[in-house]
């Protein structure tokens, strides 16, 4: 067993025998020796959080010997690096005050090896309690989740985002549009939406093939997503149609800086098999709340605004403007 303190790392089977002989009427030995052979990590703390046993599974997930780690704040493992439904290693010994909580405690941590490596460990916490009811120490059994997690990760990226070009989906698009609808609604706040369709793509994939039109779009994917900031949303609806969330936009002038910044960096050429395919889009913008009072009208009038830059030869931007009555069509103002 590895209690500390520190013990010669490999016990005989004579003294191993011996030890469970004396641990009959000893529950926290008789605890020790099963996590011996248990295939789950094993950890054993005081109840101010000092590590005081680890067993040999623990050691192989961790790295760590029980020599390094008995007498340490369990806090070492701590990743300091969690996602936000993950607790906190802090939060967690404030949680397990001595003497107050005796149920268990199941929790996904974000742990690190001694290599520096992170891992995600599945874990139950539960109170060892003393034949005069207090709470004097703290079992941990947990097992290493993070192929799972790997895993689950890469399916909700395939099922969020666009094969091709790695951006957010129609669906991530949709979710992220109405969570920045709902937040603008109930700060009183401005945005805005650009709808993006490239022109004349279609030429390219009749002259040049699929290929040369897939290797357009991601390069078109790439420099949108430069174009903007880490807050901003840049999506792919389908085909060659883009649209982007810009929640910092608050005024017109915002917005054109952006739509001109993307026209920019589309006028540099691709270069595809030694020939050089340009980039043209027409770019529609809508602005909440002048423009829309739900998420799917917002679009809509992107939508409309892009295909009125399109009439008019395209490679712009038009912003969707109210009409005067009802009456009037659509009016948009061409840049």
């Amino acid at each position: 067993m590895r209690s500390c303190p520190s013990k010669p790392s490999r016990l005989t089977a004579q003294r191993a025998g011996m030890l469970r002989l004396f641990a009959r009427d000893d529950p926290m030995s008789r605890l020790k020796s099963a996590a011996e052979n248990s295939e789950n990590a094993v950890m054993i703390a005081s109840n101010t959080g000092r590590i005081t046993y680890i067993n040999p599974a623990f050691e192989a997930l961790t790295g760590f010997s029980s020599k390094e780690v008995c007498g340490q704040n369990a806090a070492i493992f701590n990743a300091e690096t969690h996602d936000q439904h993950l607790l906190d290693h802090d939060d967690l010994w404030l949680t397990l005050n001595p003497g107050q909580n005796s149920k268990e405690f199941p929790r996904c941590f974000i742990n690190r090896k001694k290599s520096g490596e992170l891992f995600f460990v599945e874990q139950i916490i539960r109170p060892f309690v003393a034949p005069d009811g207090s709470t004097t120490h703290y079992v941990w059994t947990g097992r290493d989740i993070s192929q799972r997690v790997s895993a689950l990760r890469q399916l909700a990226q395939q099922a969020n985002h666009d094969d091709l070009t790695g951006l957010s989906n129609r669906n991530l698009f949709m979710d992220r549009l109405s969570q920045a609808f709902s937040q603008a609604s109930r700060r009183k706040d401005r945005f805005a939406l650009l709808y993006v369709d490239l022109d004349e793509f279609k030429e390219v994939n009749d002259r040049q093939g699929h290929a040369a039109g897939d290797e357009l779009l991601r390069t078109a994917a790439r420099r949108l997503r430069q174009s903007v900031r880490e807050v901003d949303t840049v999506a792919r609806l389908g085909g060659d149609e883009f649209a982007l969330i810009l929640p910092d936009a608050k005024q017109r002038e915002d917005v054109e800086k952006v739509a001109h910044k993307i026209l920019q960096a589309f006028q540099v050429p691709v270069i595809w098999q030694n020939k050089l395919l340009l980039i043209r889009a027409s770019i529609g913008a809508s602005l909440y709340p002048e423009n829309a009072d739900s998420c799917e009208q917002l679009l809509h009038h992107a939508d409309h605004a892009m295909y009125q830059q399109k009439i008019v030869g395209g490679n712009g931007v038009s912003f969707f403007r109210q009409p005067m009555n009802a009456t009037d069509e659509a009016a948009y103002l061409i840049l």
